[in-house]
């Protein structure tokens, strides 16, 4: 019964590290769409539409944020692996039990940071300072959720590796 609940909780941390992934995308469509515009009425037209660079900027966030925790989902973010790839399997798996505890501190205090910033940007009102004047809560908190979503599938990893029946 526990084991099918954990099961059940994994699953649903991977189901949302794909949609924050799907909102990666849209971001990554919408930034494309936009420089495009902004290019080619530049060229042809002359003109700005003015928001190009700050929204791009914001999407960029999106991107960046929204897609982590699928990307750790799937084994694909950045590794020196000059010094693990000699590693036997089980100090491999003392290394990797021991990178995600890091992980998780190094992102919970990430998280705690950008949330009081979003916390604070919206008790002032903060607004940004380009032609779409927007709370600067709102953008900055893609940074906070991306984290949330990033933690979750990190606990998972780790969850997965102690799971396995793999022990320091």
């Amino acid at each position: 019964m526990i084991k099918f609940r954990f099961s059940l909780i994994l699953s649903i941390i991977d189901k949302l590290s794909l949609y924050a992934a799907r909102g990666a995308i849209v971001a990554l469509l919408c930034m494309t769409v936009l420089v495009t515009i902004e290019v080619f009425m530049r060229k042809f037209f002359g003109i700005s539409t003015k928001i190009a660079h700050d929204a791009a900027g914001y999407f960029l966030v999106a991107i960046t944020f929204l897609g982590a925790a699928e990307t750790m989902r799937v084994n694909r973010h950045l590794r020196v692996k000059i010094l693990y790839d000699r590693l036997n399997s089980r100090a491999k798996n003392i290394f990797d039990k021991i990178n995600y505890f890091i992980a998780i501190i190094y992102l919970s205090l990430l998280f705690w940071a950008s949330s009081s910033l979003v916390f604070f940007s919206f008790k002032e009102g903060f607004l940004t300072e380009s032609v779409i004047q927007i709370p600067e809560f709102i953008p900055e908190l893609l940074i906070p959720v991306g984290l949330f979503f990033f933690i979750l599938q990190v606990l998972s990893k780790l969850f997965r590796k102690f799971n396995r029946g793999d022990r320091l």
